[in-house]
């Protein structure tokens, strides 16, 4: 099935407090979407990459990821003013024959390659997939004075992670009646399962970190030292 990778990169990071797109933050003197592009660009996909970046931000990203993949062709959008906004922009540019959307963030550059190809094969079987990890540490739901509330049981929760991958027809009608609904989501698996798709959990992997807050940036290169020594 015809495959195509679109990545949210709208964000700025603030938490990070670099003052430029989070995508554009450099670990390992390079920025976060080339580690992030380098790895997925491993697997073959149908149609270019789509990438989605922040409001007046086209030509600073065309211009970085030329200078990284001359020979590549991306798709370089402008997204909105939400992770959602920005993921339904980049649904709008898809190729008419592309029949599986992965959607991968950005600020993942660590994600195995198996996840991602896991994720495609239940999208094909399911409709609808998305990477998670099990919750290891117990779970406290406070309430609005911060006194403990409930223990969750752990056993059924499962930290979400990207890439989620959805057949194309799914993940654009779901989009299509959020944003008719005015309803708003943090991920696009959350989105599709509302919706009433069912959505299928692919075992994920802790190396698969989001990078949020400025430590996340020396574990980055921890990484990188570890990935690159381990191809010598």
């Amino acid at each position: 099935m015809n495959t195509q990778l679109i990545i949210p990169a709208g964000g700025f990071g603030t938490r990070l407090g670099r003052g430029i797109p989070k995508a554009l933050v450099t670990i390992g003197k390079k920025p976060i979407i080339y580690w992030t592009l380098k790895k997925l660009l491993k697997i073959r996909w149908s149609f270019p990459p789509i990438i989605v970046t922040p409001q007046n931000y086209e030509n600073t990203f065309k211009n970085a990821l030329n200078s990284h993949f001359q020979n590549i062709n991306f798709l370089i959008i402008e997204g909105g003013h939400e992770r959602q906004h920005s993921v339904y922009n980049g649904l709008r540019y898809l190729h008419p024959e592309t029949e599986i959307v992965v959607i991968h963030d950005c600020a993942r550059p660590f994600v195995p390659l198996r996840c991602v190809e896991e994720s495609i094969e239940k999208a094909k079987e399911i409709g609808s997939a998305t990477v998670a990890i099990p919750v290891t540490d117990t779970i406290l739901e406070v309430d609005e004075k911060m006194y403990l509330k409930s223990t969750p049981n752990r056993k059924i929760l499962y930290k979400c992670q990207t890439p989620q991958s959805f057949k194309k027809q799914i993940i654009v009608n779901s989009h299509e009646k959020a944003k008719q609904q005015n309803l708003l989501f943090t991920d696009d698996a959350s989105l599709v399962h509302y919706m009433g798709n069912p959505v299928a959990i692919v075992f994920g992997d802790p190396i698969n970190i989001k990078i949020t807050l400025p430590y996340d940036i020396a574990i980055s290169e921890y990484l990188l030292g570890i990935e690159n020594s381990d191809h010598n």
